[in-house]
């Protein structure tokens, strides 16, 4: 009969313990509390309400980066009428106190419920050459019925060690590498920067992420004018994984601009990884009409592609040759009530080349096989604005000519993550060829690969066809074709 007891016993404790949310202690007999922290195999702590039973809990952590680390507090046993009432303590081992553990010195399980999360999160990262801890230990309930932890002597769960491991890097990085301005007065863009782990205050001080410059507006249009700016860091709490740097256009602009945005370096545990340069693009303003764009992108087929033919120089043969490529082709969102708004929320005269699986990316202009050594999740490789079309006359319906929208493109190499930047431009022409009833551009995309080689204005020259009908090549062209190389 004992043995009998005790094997119902184990079943039942087998129960509450992969499912905290089961209140089965009828049959066990006194409730308790106690910590529910599940690891997973990659170092991460699970967060309510995922479960995974084949994971066992733990009392032990080891955290290496500065996100705020959650805890549930588990009651097993009959729901409560009343709040429950959980206090803790709270002992630092070791000289790094910049924590912060929430709610302080209590947790309270709601009547009807069965779990809480506890919470600590970090104000400044911690030395790397000293040994710290922080340990969390349940004293006591509001209820003195409920036992602290589980009902047995090895693995209580009334304690968590959470041991402040080697940090891992920051890194930081924008989020895109082109924004546009109308050019009107007192007109203001938000610019964010964003980080790998949180950040506060403290840790940035009067640190500056950004350094902005005027260039020249693109190889292909030569020198771009300057206006005048405000450009600020917006106040930011603690704990942000993105801040903000505000841009307000202090003066009208009738001309084209360029500002380029880049990342300032420096900041001891801060690496910048991905895009790592912005520019701030404002137009000159075109009056134009049709649908353009629509031509060459097909938002009910998530698999739509446009073909290409690159010219490039081929070692095997010695000479130029044309290769083939396709790209995934996306239409480029645009506020409500632009005034480049086709009526679905497109714009009108622009594309972009964007996968449909980001941050893996696309092949736009054939850059995977121009650059190659680079990593497929390379931001260059998903261009959110690429080709703007410029109709005939303003209103052409059939042709007209194109421009590669000016940025910089930002490869990472896949054998050391460093980043390569390539400012882009181009410009060429565009066409309805109603023989093979498909849209045409013929495009010579240039770029300045100045950090690669040295050279600050190769031409890539290229064909892209709305469909692969009557897929030959071209005729050759008479001016040389660039070299494939490998970052």
């Amino acid at each position: 009969m004992k043995a009998t007891k005790l094997f119902i016993y184990l079943i039942l404790v087998a129960i509450v313990f992969t499912n905290c949310t089961q209140h089965d202690t009828d049959e066990l007999g006194t409730p308790f509390v106690r910590f529910r922290l599940l690891v997973n195999s990659n170092g991460q702590i699970l967060q309510f309400p995922t479960v995974n039973q084949s994971i066992v809990e733990t009392a032990e952590f080891e955290q290496v980066n500065l996100n705020t680390i959650k805890i549930p507090v588990v009651l097993s046993g009959p729901l409560q009428e009343t709040p429950t009432d959980v206090f803790y303590e709270v002992i630092s081992e070791g000289n790094f106190t910049e924590f912060t553990v929430f709610p302080e010195n209590k947790i309270t399980i709601q009547a009807g419920t069965l779990i809480d999360t506890l919470r600590i999160s970090f104000q400044n990262r911690w030395s790397q050459t000293e040994s710290n801890s922080i340990k969390i230990r349940i004293t006591g309930t509001s209820n003195p019925t409920i036992q602290i932890g589980w009902p047995n002597e090895t693995r209580k769960m009334n304690e968590i060690t959470i041991n402040l491991g080697n940090l891992q890097q920051t890194r930081y990085f924008f989020n895109q590498n082109l924004y546009n301005l109308a050019g009107t007065l007192n007109e203001e863009l938000l610019i964010p920067v964003s980080f790998s782990q949180p950040v506060t205050n403290s840790m940035i001080g009067d640190f500056d992420f950004i350094n902005p410059t005027f260039e020249a507006l693109s190889l292909c249009d030569g020198e771009g004018a300057v206006f005048d700016y405000s450009l600020e860091k917006v106040p930011f709490q603690d704990g942000a994984t993105t801040i903000f740097y505000k841009l307000k256009l202090l003066e009208t602009t009738p001309f084209a601009s360029n500002l380029k945005i880049s990342l300032n370096t420096g900041l001891n545990d801060f690496v910048v990884f991905g895009i790592n340069q912005v520019n701030i693009f404002k137009p000159i303003f075109i009056v134009r009409q049709g649908d353009v764009a629509t031509n060459f992108y097909n938002v009910s087929d998530a698999l739509y592609r446009t073909f290409g033919k690159a010219w490039y120089f081929n070692p095997s043969t010695n000479s130029c040759d044309w290769s083939n490529f396709n790209t995934f082709t996306k239409p480029v969102p645009v506020p409500p009530g632009s005034e480049f708004d086709n009526g679905n929320g497109f714009h009108k005269y622009r594309i972009g080349f964007v996968a449909n699986t980001p941050p893996v990316g696309t092949n736009p202009f054939d850059l995977r096989r121009y650059y190659a050594g680079t990593r497929v999740t390379s931001p260059a490789f998903n261009i959110i604005q690429a080709i703007e079309f410029f109709p005939e006359n303003g209103n052409s319906t059939t042709q007209g000519t194109v421009k590669v929208v000016p940025q910089t493109l930002t490869f990472i190499k896949s054998s050391n993550d460093a980043a390569v930047n390539v400012p882009v431009c181009g410009s060429g022409n565009y066409f309805f060829d109603s023989t093979n009833n498909r849209w045409v551009i013929y495009v010579e995309l240039h770029c300045d690969e100045t950090q690669i080689n040295g050279n600050n204005d190769v031409i890539k020259p290229m064909y892209i066809y709305s469909t692969n009908t009557n897929f030959v090549d071209p005729i050759a062209l008479s001016i040389p074709c660039p070299t494939r190389l490998n970052l």
